[in-house]
């Protein structure tokens, strides 16, 4: 009986341990209706991904527009727009974005290495993100290049609460995401 007894005691104490140390686990949530924000982290950079049911609306997975250098345009869609200024590209052509098909909120811009001699303007519509729990002002954009997964936040990009959207000035065409610092 004492045996049984130090038996039954040890599987008590394990227990214990056990239910003591996955209540101290930090890396979810301890009440079962918190939750929190849905990102993926990619070379340091959180980049947030879709709401529940939500995907880019970015209409045959391309949107394009012909852009002529003396006049700029903007190209826009429910999530996101880009705004070339007069005579910041070389010659008039076609520019595109396309959505990107990783879950994050982001997209790929063409043709590929385009420069601006004056920054474009790019927003990116917050609406569409996994926002649960995220500090609305620290939200920022990300940038990539095309083949490469080296993302890094775009300097003084800021949340427009007004708008709704984060906006940044970008000085080259590549992959834009919708990240927070």
């Amino acid at each position: 009986m004492r045996k049984h007894g130090q038996f039954l005691g040890g599987i008590v104490t394990a227990l214990a341990v056990l239910s003591l140390t996955a209540c101290g686990d930090e890396t979810g949530p301890t009440n079962p209706t918190e939750t929190f924000p849905k990102f993926v982290t990619v070379n340091g950079v959180k980049l947030l991904t879709f709401k529940d049911g939500m995907e880019l609306r970015v209409a045959n997975d391309l949107e394009a527009k012909w852009i002529e250098a003396e006049v700029g345009g903007t190209l826009s869609t429910d999530d996101a727009s880009l705004t070339i200024l007069p005579n910041s590209i070389p010659e008039d052509l076609w520019i595109s974005m396309a959505q990107a098909t990783d879950g994050t909120v982001s997209f790929l811009y063409g043709p590929d290495g385009l420069q601006f001699s004056q920054p474009a303007i790019l927003e990116i519509n917050a609406a569409s993100a996994e926002l649960t729990g995220v500090d609305l002002s620290k939200l920022r954009i990300a940038v990539a290049r095309d083949d490469v997964d080296d993302w890094a936040i775009v300097d003084e990009a800021v949340y427009d609460s007004a708008q709704g959207v984060v906006r940044a000035e970008v000085s080259h065409f590549s992959r834009y995401a919708l990240c927070m610092e």
